[in-house]
């Protein structure tokens, strides 16, 4: 059962909080059917496995995810890849886009359940609940080495290793910083399994300092992990946003936010309109 480790000052707070974690817990004791899953391993690895399981919520868009599993499959090069695509979205037609995009790419695929209520609340709190479901249902079972989780709009550009990158490190992300907490965003983390088994898991969206400040998905992460950890066992590379060019001229609503490693190595791009990424650096 996940807990809520989030202050509550109010009565109304609470209860609205008690009705939330209520939702989350019943989605995840719901089970998968294997009629929505394709090519999904369930079983325990080796206690010596060094897999590395990359995790994409998918949500709506089947195109990006074709360019997203290119791109790994040419740039991420760790010897024990598992690379699975759990599918979030709301309607029949787009789950069914992108099991085949899934299927004709040979990519584990699972469509995970979903919470009416939840998906009404905002996208972080839809998006946490699956990373946690995914989590809950499938890592906790399976224990790779490292897992992680990437937003579908996000594609390694240069070759890398995440065993080599986290060789001296717990966590990888972009860090966010808000108010008088940190967390990783939850478009780009990886985490040891090893490590986060002392831990409660969290990824919905939480406040902080007295409910002023917002921390968005991942953001619980704060109060269960990285409150009791020193930052320094992240590796955290930067981030900066270029305009995007179309024809030759700047697009004015979409742009391109690159994600680099010392500052000076890009490993990672992500596409998208502005309305949907942060301002970054």
């Amino acid at each position: 059962m996940v807990k809520n480790y989030e202050p509550i000052s109010r009565l109304k707070r609470f209860f609205y909080l008690w009705r939330l974690y209520r939702l989350v817990n019943t989605l995840l004791k719901k089970r998968i059917a294997e009629r929505d899953t394709f090519g999904v391993d369930f079983s325990e690895l080796p206690e010596s496995n060094r897999k590395v399981t990359i995790v994409t919520i998918a949500f709506n868009n089947d195109k990006v995810l074709r360019h997203q599993i290119n791109h790994i499959r040419e740039h991420w090069h760790d010897s024990d890849i598992e690379y699975i695509v759990a599918d979030n979205s709301p309607t029949v037609e787009r789950q069914e886009a992108i099991r085949a995009v899934c299927e004709e790419l040979n990519v584990s695929y699972m469509n995970i359940p979903k919470s009416p209520k939840i998906n009404k609340i905002s996208g972080s709190y839809s998006h946490g609940a699956a990373a946690m479901w995914v989590y809950y249902n499938y890592i906790v079972k399976r224990k790779p080495y490292i897992f992680g989780f990437i937003d579908h709009d996000l594609f390694p550009i240069k070759s890398f290793s995440m065993v080599e990158k986290m060789s001296d490190y717990s966590c990888y992300g972009y860090k966010m910083e808000r108010g008088s907490a940190w967390y990783l965003w939850m478009g780009l983390i990886f985490l040891k399994s090893t490590f986060v088994n002392n831990f409660d898991i969290n990824f919905l969206p939480c406040k902080v300092d007295r409910g002023e400040v917002y921390l968005d998905t991942g953001g619980s992460l704060w109060y269960t992990l990285y409150s009791k950890i020193n930052s320094q066992m992240a590796l955290c590379p930067s981030r900066i946003q270029v305009p995007m060019f179309v024809g030759g001229k700047r697009h004015r609503d979409i742009r391109s936010t690159i994600l680099m490693i010392a500052g000076c190595i890009p490993i990672m791009v992500q596409i998208g309109r502005i309305s949907r990424i942060s301002t970054i650096w």
